[in-house]
């Protein structure tokens, strides 16, 4: 099982029933909201199939991996 949080509390309401639907028709399910320090709002969504998740248009996961090159100190 997955779980994604995405920030809503800039968004209006009906910016966020977009979002949730979104996520929804993708195959997610929507647990609600989760409140941080009353500062930061959350919905919530588990991906619970035995597939690899699908996202909507716009939250596609990135799986670029850029390595750090460093140099030791002599």
């Amino acid at each position: 099982m997955q779980e994604l949080r995405i920030s809503i509390e800039r968004r209006s309401q009906e910016e966020t029933n977009t979002l949730i639907d979104s996520f929804k028709i993708c195959g997610w399910e929507y647990h609600g909201n989760y409140n941080f320090v009353d500062t930061h709002i959350f919905a919530v969504f588990t991906w619970s199939q035995n597939s690899e998740p699908i996202y909507p248009e716009g939250y596609e996961q990135h799986k670029a991996v850029y390595p750090v090159h460093s140099q030791g100190i002599n």
